[in-house]
């Protein structure tokens, strides 16, 4: 119910967070339920913002969510997540 409701929607910007970003660069959690409910709200919107503070890096969880190049802006308290996945500064990277 809670994906077919936010369908209805037309959402300009996305914010949220996963509970870790894989070497890959893959997001994941552990609840499915929370994914679902996250990739629906990505594939309304037509902004994705990533909220990624330094403990998530390289960490993993059951559920993949999407890729980290998936994301238009990643929000994070540190450099490394820009190093660590290669993702340039241009690429809406805000340390």
């Amino acid at each position: 119910f809670t994906e077919e409701f936010i369908r209805k929607f037309n959402i300009d910007v996305v914010i949220f967070s996963c509970h870790g970003v894989t070497k890959d660069g893959m997001l994941c959690d552990p609840s499915l339920y929370e994914n679902q409910i996250r990739k629906t709200a990505i594939s309304q919107a037509k902004k994705a913002v990533l909220l990624c503070d330094e403990s998530k890096l390289l960490k993993t969880g059951p559920f993949n969510l999407v890729h980290i190049s998936d994301i238009d802006y990643i929000v994070t308290d540190s450099s490394l997540v820009g190093d660590t996945f290669n993702i340039p500064k241009e690429k809406n990277l805000i340390v």
